[in-house]
């Protein structure tokens, strides 16, 4: 008997130390959540995001159209000193944030993302430099940049967590121009370039704009505004008296029609110009190599743009990045020469809302 009491008391003691451990686990428990409890909070929207967070509001342009589908944000969060947007795709799960810079880490990421990617490269966009990181090189799947005094993070995961998945060039080029701060950039309204569209200071580069403003719009039936849309496929400098600039030129002629500029005319102008430097430091249009029309348009455009035809033939068929390059020397335009306009429309299409 003595001896079945010994063990009856060994387990005893056993069965009290347990529950002593277990009580204290939970205490543990309880006390780490308590101590750390989750900072973000759902909100209806943009304005309510922003005043939970205490900071101006993160505005995504609407009607952005990606290579995914249209950007729809279907949930706002907020932190003090950040608010979240997530935008649901299919098979793919994009956020944008913005925040203070005192949330970054000592890289400049709010992202929250701490992968380590194989590839890592800058974009600009109205001259932000936008670091990019993915897996697949020119796929970013985490993009960092910053604004006047804010952190913005754009992350794109494939379905359940996969990050192998990114956002192409041109995709970037649409959300993060479509960010009202990246848009309206602090210095870029400051450039002489804007009065002609151009978010650039090159020389150069403008006299492109000048060029297609002053000789290109007169082909077309005349009207109040003449708007260059430029995209640079390659430049060539090795000869500073003949720079060779190569791209996708097109110019759009406008009436001012109450609050919206009426596209009227216009038209695509892709090939090669020769520019030089003038004696007042600015640069002149000496030539053009204009792509031919008809079944001389494939052998013209190789023999102008050689190395470089592919890129070409991506560019001019990709209509969503031209709309939002289109979008942003609008925007530039009408800004600079306070043009009282708040949207531009084609015929038979609906308007377009400016970033103004």
């Amino acid at each position: 008997m003595k001896k079945y009491l010994i063990r009856i008391g060994v387990l005893s003691a056993v069965i009290i130390m347990l529950l002593s451990i277990t009580a204290c686990s939970k205490k543990e428990a309880e006390e780490e959540s308590t101590e750390m409890p989750n900072p973000w909070s759902d909100v209806d929207s943009a304005e309510a995001a922003a005043e939970g967070a205490g900071i101006e509001a993160l505005k995504i342009a609407d009607g952005i159209e990606l290579s995914l589908g249209e950007v729809k944000v279907d949930n706002w969060r907020c932190m003090k000193g950040m608010v979240e947007a997530s935008v649901p795709f299919p098979a793919v799960q994009m956020t944008v944030r913005k925040g203070s810079a005192d949330l970054a880490d000592e890289k400049g990421d709010i992202s929250g993302d701490y992968n380590d990617y194989k590839h890592s490269w800058t974009q600009e966009v109205n001259k932000i430099n936008v670091e990019c990181f993915g897996n697949r090189e020119g796929e970013a799947t985490k993009t960092i940049f910053k604004s006047g005094d804010y952190l913005y993070s754009v992350t794109a995961y494939g379905e359940g967590g996969d990050d192998d998945y990114g956002l192409s060039a041109d995709d970037l080029l649409l959300i993060v121009g479509g960010i009202d701060d990246i848009a309206n950039a602090e210095g870029v309204d400051s450039l002489a370039g804007n009065k002609l569209g151009y978010s650039g200071n090159d020389p150069a580069e403008m006299a492109v704009y000048t060029y297609l403003t002053d000789e290109i719009a007169g082909n077309y039936d005349k009207a109040d505004c003449s708007i260059p849309v430029v995209t640079v496929i390659d430049v060539d400098k090795s000869n500073p008296e003949d720079v060779k600039i190569k791209g996708d030129y097109w110019i759009y002629n406008y009436n001012i029609e109450g609050d919206t500029l009426k596209c009227v005319s216009g038209g695509a102008h892709p090939g090669c110009l020769h520019i030089k430097p003038s004696d007042n430091g600015t640069y002149e249009v000496i030539g053009f190599d204009a792509v031919k029309d008809g079944s001389d348009y494939e052998t013209s455009a190789k023999e102008i743009f050689g190395d470089k035809y592919d890129e070409f033939i991506k560019c001019t068929s990709d209509d969503k990045a031209r709309e939002a390059r289109r979008l942003e020397s609008v925007s530039l335009y009408v800004n600079a020469n306070e043009v009282p306009v708040t949207k531009y429309q084609d015929e038979g299409w609906d308007p377009v809302d400016l970033h103004l």
